[in-house]
C-alpha cells in the first residue's frame, strides 16, 4: 500500500525473468518454452507464475501479486518453527515482523522475482526437518524425509542455492541422531541432488546455455571475501551476545572468524569495478547493500578494498558469534537444533562460493538467512533485539524505496 509495486514498469530481474513466464503463458507448454528458456534459475521458479497465472492472472501487476502470495505462505512454517521453538503470543507477532524486515525480504515479495518462492518453499523444507527429527512416530520419521526429498527438488530446479541446506541438515541430523539419525537425511538430500542432473546434461552447465559463461563452476576466493563481508549487517549483534556468555571458547569462535576474514581480505579482495561477461550480457560482479554502502563512503579503490577487508574481518566474527550462541543450546532441543541449522546454512552457503566464478549479491544472502527471525528473537538479549531490528528495518525500507517507489 505504501509503495508503487502495482503501476511501476519492469524492474531489478524481470526484464529477464518474466519473458520466459510470459512465453510460457502465451504460447503454451512445450520443451521450448518449459525446459529450454533463457534464465539463470530452473523451471521451479517459471512454471508456478505460470500456473497461477491461470487463477490471478497474467499482467505484470497479477505476477507480482503471485509473489506476494508466496511471501504471504512463507511466513506460515516460519511460524509454526518459532512454536515449536518455544515462541508465542506476541513473540510469534516479533518473528512475522522480522520476517518482514530480512533485507530484500518486503523488496522482492513484490517483484516477479525467485526469492519469493525459494524462501517459502525453503521454510516448509526446513518445516519438514523439524518435524522429523522430533517426530516420535514411524509414520512421521518416513514421512519427513520423504517430502523433504520431493522440497528440496523443487528448491534445486528453482536456483542453485538451496544446495547449502543439504550439508546443513545431514549436519544438524547428525548431532542429534549419529550416523543412524542422519541417514534417511543423507539418501533425501542425495535423492533431491540428482533430480537435477538431468537438467545439468541437458543444459550443458548450471544455468541455461545463454548465462554460461557468468555463472560457471571454478576456485575464486574474491566472493567469499564479499559474502563474509555481507553478513556483518544480519549478524554483528551475536558478537556483543557471545562476548557476555563470558565463555573462553566462544570467544575463541569470533577470534577464528575474524582471522579468517582478515586473511581472505588479504589474499582475496573483491574489487567493486569489477565486471564479467560472456558474449552477449556483461555484469557486475559485485552489487548489493554492502557495495552500495561501500561506493558512497568513497571512490577510491583503495578505500574500498579498506571497507570490504573490515566488514570482512567484523562478518568473520559474527559468524564466529553466532556458532558460540547456536552451541550454547543442547541439539536435542529443537531451538538447538534450528540454531545449528542456520549457522550451518551461513557457513556452507558460503563455502559455496569458493568454487563458484559467477557474481556475488548481497540478496543471495537470504537464500540462506531465512531462520534469523527465530534466532534474533530467541537468543538476543532485549537491547540487542531492538538494536537489530531497527537495523533490519532502516534496510529493508531502503530497498522498497530504491525498487518500488
Amino acid at each position: 500500500m505504501g509503495t508503487h509495486a502495482a503501476t511501476i514498469g519492469l524492474t531489478f530481474d524481470e526484464p529477464y525473468i518474466t519473458v520466459p513466464i510470459l512465453n510460457l503463458i502465451e504460447q503454451g507448454w512445450s520443451m521450448r518454452t518449459a525446459i529450454d528458456f533463457d534464465e539463470t534459475k530452473g523451471p521451479a521458479l517459471i512454471w508456478p507464475y505460470a500456473l497461477l497465472s491461470e487463477v490471478i492472472g497474467s499482467s505484470l501487476a497479477d505476477l507480482r501479486l503471485i509473489s506476494v502470495l508466496f511471501f504471504v505462505l512463507g511466513a506460515l512454517p516460519l511460524l509454526d518453527i518459532a512454536r515449536r521453538c518455544g515462541v508465542s503470543g506476541g513473540g510469534l507477532w516479533i518473528v512475522a515482523i522480522l520476517y518482514a524486515a530480512l533485507p530484500y525480504q518486503a523488496a522482492l515479495a513484490q517483484l516477479v522475482m525467485s526469492e519469493p518462492s525459494y524462501v517459502a518453499f525453503a521454510l516448509a523444507a526446513c518445516w519438514l526437518f523439524m518435524w522429523g527429527i522430533d517426530a516420535k512416530s514411524k509414520v512421521a520419521r518416513i514421512a519427513a524425509p520423504v517430502l523433504f526429498t520431493v522440497t528440496l527438488s523443487i528448491l534445486v530446479h528453482n536456483r542453485v542455492h538451496a544446495a547449502a541446506m543439504a550439508p546443513a541438515v545431514c549436519l544438524v541430523a547428525f548431532g542429534r541422531g549419529g550416523w543412524r539419525g542422519a541417514l534417511p537425511w543423507v539418501i533425501a538430500c542425495g535423492a533431491a541432488a540428482l533430480s537435477r542432473v538431468p537438467l545439468l546434461v541437458h543444459w550443458g552447465g548450471i544455468v541455461s546455455p545463454r548465462f554460461q559463461g557468468l555463472h560457471a563452476t571454478g576456485i575464486r576466493m574474491a566472493g567469499v571475501t564479499y559474502l563474509l563481508a555481507s553478513f556483518a549487517p544480519l549478524l554483528m549483534m551475536f558478537i556483543p551476545e557471545a562476548w557476555t556468555m563470558q565463555r573462553v571458547w566462544a570467544r575463541r569462535l569470533m577470534a577464528l572468524g575474524a582471522v579468517v576474514g582478515l586473511g581472505l581480505a588479504l589474499v582475496a579482495m573483491p574489487r567493486l569495478d569489477e565486471t564479467i561477461s560472456n558474449q552477449e550480457i556483461t555484469a557486475n560482479m559485485y552489487s548489493g547493500i554492502t557495495a552500495t554502502a561501500v561506493r558512497m563512503l568513497s571512490t577510491n579503490a583503495t578505500i574500498q578494498s579498506i571497507a570490504i577487508g573490515a566488514l570482512a574481518v567484523l562478518g568473520g566474527a559474527a559468524l564466529g558469534g553466532l556458532a558460540a550462541v547456536a552451541w550454547r543450546r543442547p541439539v536435542s532441543q529443537s531451538l538447538g537444533a534450528l540454531n545449528r541449522l542456520q549457522f550451518w546454512m551461513l557457513a556452507t552457503g558460503m563455502a559455496m562460493y569458493v568454487a563458484s566464478v559467477a557474481p556475488v549479491y548481497d540478496r543471495y544472502v537470504l537464500a540462506w538467512s531465512f531462520l534469523l527471525p527465530v534466532v534474533w528473537l530467541t537468543e538476543l538479549a532485549r537491547p540487542r533485539l531492538v538494536a537489530q531490528s531497527l537495523l533490519m528495518a532502516a534496510i529493508s525500507g531502503y530497498l522498497c524505496w530504491r525498487w518500488l517507489m
